[in-house]
């Protein structure tokens, strides 16, 4: 049976249990129609509405058989062609054409070697082979035949975004866990797969107040794009795109123009550890989270953040100049999947599809 995620953008299941465990417990929820969200900030039909900024192009329908079902996937561009998916609940890295003919598919849930616990993302090296990740501190290096090179382990967990930088240089988002009581810990981090180790860690969030702490603790996940020598990042709760040199140096900040994000508040009781599912996820449909960052070729940069009805994300795009000027905001649009770097142009989660092997493919109109 098809399941949806319960925090799209989160690891999932692997990191709510300060909230409660059950939260994120969501095998009996069906994936969302995104073409038919409830809208939260507007009443806007965002799908309708992307009309006037994009225009649609073709459709993408995944291929599937006995071994392979598209479940809670991320996808991410093959520069040598085709595209990579890294399904979470089944654990298995896919590597499909440009009209979504499955090439191979490898790695499955356990501890041993290309196996994962919780898969977040599998990188495609522009040498050959793929780069697999798994949410808490370990991954896996495959050659392009599909075989185990190396596994290696990170300190980081959970881990929320990975961007390749080169062959050698990740760029991870999440937390690096210390012991003890410690000042507030990086966010951003560059880690050298071939030395094992990381290069640098940078980037500690503005985070103020119990109510922000919380969140930053259960639904603190980073956005990240890379272009060229410089990295674009957003905190899930702030209102904010920071730049950063690969040498972890602060470039600047732009404040992100939202109308409709709907900012935490300290106000209201929290929930705790003893709090039911129904309890957390009201509490987190209280604010917005941004998920995803996708920085354009014209400097221009979308964000992508979430309103939650229940256990379902309600996704909000947002285009703005790179002085943060708006270009657009529309409430209810289907899930941005990536972007192409070279191209500019977008994947998205076919609307209305109830499932998420059908994508389809759209460029911007200005």
């Amino acid at each position: 049976m098809r399941v949806s995620r319960c925090i799209r953008g989160w690891p999932s299941r692997a990191c709510v249990g300060v909230l409660v465990a059950g939260m994120a417990a969501c095998k009996d929820v069906q994936p969302p129609r995104m073409a038919i969200t409830a809208q939260v900030a507007s009443e806007h039909d965002g799908a309708g509405a992307l009309d006037g900024v994009i225009r649609w192009g073709r459709d993408i329908r995944l291929e599937e058989n006995d071994e392979v079902v598209n479940v809670l996937v991320r996808m991410n561009l093959d520069p040598r062609g085709g595209f990579v998916v890294a399904d979470e609940e089944e654990n298995q890295i896919r590597h499909y054409d440009a009209q979504g003919r499955l090439r191979g598919h490898k790695g499955r849930k356990g501890g041993g070697p290309g196996e994962f616990e919780y898969l977040h993302r599998a990188l495609p090296l522009r040498s050959g082979g793929f780069l697999g990740f798994d949410t808490f501190y370990r991954g896996a290096l495959f050659d392009s035949a599909g075989g185990v090179t190396r596994t290696f382990q990170t300190p980081v967990g959970p881990l929320h975004d990975a961007r390749l930088v080169d062959d050698t240089l990740v760029l991870l988002a999440g937390d690096v866990p210390r012991r003890g009581p410690t000042a507030p810990r990086p966010r951003l981090h560059l880690w050298n797969v071939q030395r094992g180790r990381l290069v640098r860690s940078f980037f500690v969030p503005p985070v103020h107040g119990r109510a922000h702490v919380l969140a930053a603790n259960t639904a603190g996940f980073m956005a990240t794009d890379v272009r060229h020598d410089t990295i674009a990042a957003a905190f899930a709760l702030t209102d904010t795109v920071y730049f950063f040199g690969l040498d972890g140096r602060p470039l600047r900040k732009v404040p992100i123009p939202f109308r409709h994000f709907r900012r935490l508040s300290e106000g209201g009781r929290l929930p705790g550890p003893n709090s039911g599912v129904v309890a957390a996820r009201e509490w987190l449909a209280s604010f917005s989270l941004i998920s995803h960052l996708f920085w354009l070729r014209d400097g221009t940069l979308l964000v992508q953040y979430q309103d939650r009805m229940g256990a379902e994300p309600h996704w909000r795009l947002l285009r703005m100049t790179a002085d943060g000027a708006p270009l657009f905001e529309i409430v209810g649009t289907p899930y941005l999947l990536e972007v192409d770097r070279r191209t500019d142009e977008l994947y998205f989660q076919k609307p209305g599809s109830p499932t998420p092997d059908v994508w389809t493919l759209a460029t911007l109109r200005h």
